[in-house]
Formats: C-alpha cells, structure tokens, sequence
C-alpha cells in the first residue's frame, strides 16, 4: 500500500495512522481488494471530518499463481515495465478514500495481471511528479516515466532504482524546497 493523505502537519499524519491501523487490522477479512477498499472509504467517511480523504494504491501478490491485483483510491497511477516494452500505466477507476459515502461511489475497479519474471513496478505519490523547478514547470509524468525506463533497462535494483529516480528528481528541481512529501516503491520480480 502506498498512500498520501491530503493537508499537511498533524491533521495527515493522525488520518494516516488511522488508515494504515485500518488496513492493518482488517485486511485478513477480505479477499478482494475491492471489497477491502469499500470498507476503508466508509471507515474513513464515517470518522473523519469534511474534506479529509486519503489517495491510495495497493496490489496484492499471489506468489504461488504468480498473479497481481492492484486497485487504487484517487491516487497516482501505477507504471509497469516489462523487459522488451515500453512503461505502462495502469490506472483503474476508484474514488478517494474517505472523501463519499461508498453508496455514492460506482465501485473500486481492480486489475489482475501475471507477475512476469523481470518486471517491474513503480508506486509513487505526486509530490514527485508535481516537484517544481526553479521556472515552476512541473517535473510531470513523462520525466517520471523516462526516468523509471531507463533505470529498467539498465536493470537495476529497486534501491537503486529509487535512488535513481530521486536523484533525477534532485537535479530537475535545480536546490527548490520541495512542497509535498515524495515516496516512492519500486518492486521487481526476479
């Protein structure tokens, strides 16, 4: 799971604790994704205030079958590379937890795909993509993207995959204080 809740100080960090004890506790209750985001978006509804939700994305892999699900709440998309193709973004619909009333919400869609031996995944927040330079262009996700396939074909680790990409980040930015918090998970099948 990787997730950004929205606002800045205590007020996010006490609603992340709260999704993350959410998850933590509940999580063995569900077998799909689906239903697992269901319950956090009325968990959350129900105990936060107006205008208080998390974006998330989370995948559960079965290593046995090889499969992958991913769903996602609101929040970035996931890139996915695969030796010998371009990246990949996967983006299925889902709303932001905590933000509605899940009755108000189509559903939270999930994508099922065969975990390739070599591929690999990227899961980000957009304190990335929205990092700033000195002119106030955006760092995008384009440069992102880029950014993720070269570090895949050169086939590096996902340590230095994430140092990497941070480090382009760095460079693009030209020394600007960052705005927003900027996590990033590679994970690489091997």
């Amino acid at each position: 799971v990787v997730a950004d809740a929205c606002g800045k100080g205590i007020p996010a960090c006490l609603l992340m604790a709260m999704t993350r004890s959410f998850i933590r506790a509940n999580v063995q209750k569900f077998t799909t994704l689906s239903e697992m985001m269901k319950f956090l978006n009325d968990a959350l509804y129900r105990d936060t205030g107006d205008e208080r939700y998390v974006t998330l994305a989370c995948c559960l892999i079965d290593h046995k079958n090889d499969i992958l699900e991913y769903a996602r709440g609101g929040h970035t998309e996931l890139l996915v590379k695969v030796p010998g193709h371009k990246v990949r973004k996967i983006y299925p619909k889902g709303s932001a937890t905590g933000l509605v009333p899940s009755d108000l919400i189509d559903e939270y869609e999930t994508i099922s795909f065969l975990f390739r031996k070599e591929m690999t995944l990227l899961f980000f927040t957009d304190g990335i993509t929205e990092a700033l330079n000195m002119e106030d262009q955006e760092f995008g996700i384009e440069k992102l993207t880029q950014a993720f396939e070269k570090t895949a074909e050169e086939q590096l680790n996902p340590y230095e995959t994430t140092e990497r990409i941070l480090k382009t980040v760095d460079e693009f930015t030209q020394g600007r204080a960052q705005s927003d918090d900027m996590t990033l998970l590679v994970i690489k099948r091997r």
